[in-house]
């Protein structure tokens, strides 16, 4: 069994589900925006660690644009969220633009051209 603190979880209605990020990958990567999900266990298959096999099986299921119209939310006014050092802002903006950085110490996780310790 591996550590699963830092994956990504969904919670509803007092159940909650771990390891999502790879098929929300997968979903995201191919404009799949509304999907029924079945699953029997507290996480979702990691399989590789990658999206790659959800890319590959949502693909070979075939994906089905729907009549309805897309929802969207608008950020109109700033937003942020701490959780001690973590923390995360949504500001207003006429389109779409995403940034992140992620800093924490892992040899894995370090700037470019710097070396592992």
């Amino acid at each position: 069994m591996h550590d699963t603190r830092l994956s990504t979880c969904l919670e509803a209605d007092g159940v909650r589900v771990a390891t999502i990020e790879h098929l929300m990958s997968a979903f995201a990567g191919l404009g799949v925006d509304n999907a029924f999900v079945e699953i029997s266990s507290a996480e979702v298959p990691i399989m590789d660690g990658s999206a790659g096999t959800f890319h590959f099986l949502l693909q070979s299921a075939g994906i089905v644009e729907q009549s309805a119209a897309k929802r969207f939310i608008r950020i109109k006014k700033t937003v942020e969220v701490r959780d001690g050092d973590k923390w995360v802002r949504f500001d207003p903006f006429n389109g779409y633009k995403l940034a992140f950085t992620i800093n924490f110490a892992h040899p894995v996780l370090r700037p470019p051209g710097r070396k592992s310790r």
